[in-house]
Formats: structure tokens, sequence, C-alpha cells
């Protein structure tokens, strides 16, 4: 249920990563001078999240869920020794309730980051302008300027496997860019054919 909240995270730490600017690593505390997240001597660590519009202190320990041998039952980091994730992930889940989170969306998921206030576009929605919401993602992109996530639909196991994505799932979008046609990945080629008009 939290793939709407990783998804927000990965696009969140990507784009810290690419522009610099700390979204991410600056609600985890303690910080060291530099202000980057360290390791807490006490285990104790605490959260800043937007919550109902407002920014809160979430206080949690380094107690992590795991089975018998050990092995970390929550989202993690595949780099040993990195606790953020789950961290993040355990004062959020700590907020709505426990680990048995149902789910929630990206956009929203992002505000509770970051704070910026989120935008959703559903292409099924009439009216809805593919090239309008393109230029408005690869402008705010190049700028620096926008966190994206995507969230599919319930999509057919033929869709799943012509498409490469998972049914009612959400995804980061780490990067935007403008590919020839021929250099696209054949699934979005085939994707763009069967949309065009005959």
């Amino acid at each position: 249920g939290t793939c709407s909240f990783l998804s927000s995270l990965c696009a969140g730490a990507e784009f810290e990563r690419r522009t610099g600017k700390r979204i991410i690593s600056a609600a985890l505390y303690p910080q060291d001078a530099a202000g980057r997240p360290e390791l807490s001597s006490s285990g104790r660590y605490a959260v800043r999240l937007q919550l109902n519009g407002v920014w809160r202190c979430v206080v949690i320990d380094d107690f992590l869920p795991a089975d018998a041998s050990g092995r970390v039952l929550c989202s993690r980091s595949n780099n040993e020794g990195e606790l953020w994730v789950s961290l993040l992930e355990k004062a959020f889940l700590k907020v709505v309730g426990s680990y048995a989170f149902a789910g929630s969306t990206s956009s929203k998921d992002l505000h509770v980051l970051t704070g910026w206030l989120p935008e959703t576009w559903r292409a099924t929605r009439k009216g809805f302008d593919p090239s309008h919401a393109w230029n408005r993602l690869l402008g705010g992109h190049r700028c620096g300027d926008v966190l994206a996530s995507l969230g599919t639909s319930e999509l057919s196991k033929a869709q799943e496997e012509s498409l490469g994505l998972v049914s009612g799932h959400a995804y980061a979008i780490l990067d935007v860019a403008e590919l020839p046609s021929a250099a696209a990945p054949e699934p979005l080629r085939r994707a763009a054919a069967a949309r065009a008009p005959s």
C-alpha cells in the first residue's frame, strides 16, 4: 500500500540529487553542522511532514519490522546502513495508522513530504490536452521546478505486458526528455501507434 509514498520519495530524492534543493534530506533529524541527516546515537529520530496544512514533527525510533532471520520487512535502501528510506516511511505510516496502510495517491504523499501543492492530471478526463500537459511537464523539469509521479489505472494483462507497467500502481518520474520517435523504447512506440488517428 505504500507505493504512492515510495514513488513520491523516489521522485523527491532524485529531484534533490539533480538540483541540489534539499527537500527530502531536510525532513529528517538529527542533522550534522552542514544540515545533512546523521545517525542518532539514541536511536530517536524526528521527521518533518506537512499534515493538514501544518508542518509537524513526527518522532520515531529506529526499530524496524523484521522476520526471524533479521531481514527487514519494510522499504529500505539498497545501500546497507542507509536508514533514511525506512525512517521516512515509518514516520509516514505512524501518522496514517500502520504498516497495513491501504494506499493513497502520489500527489497527496508528495505534499506530505515536501509541502509543495500538488496538481493532478487525469489523462482520461474530458478536455485533457496531452500536448499541453507534456509541455508543462518538460518545461518544469528543465527549470527544476517539478516533482512528478504516475499512477496507472486498472490495466488488462495485455496492456501491462505491452507497456511494462503494473495495474493500479504508482511510479516516480525520474527524468523527462523528448526523443526522436525512432529512439523511443518499443512499448512507447506501440502505445503511440495505437493512439495515432487513422
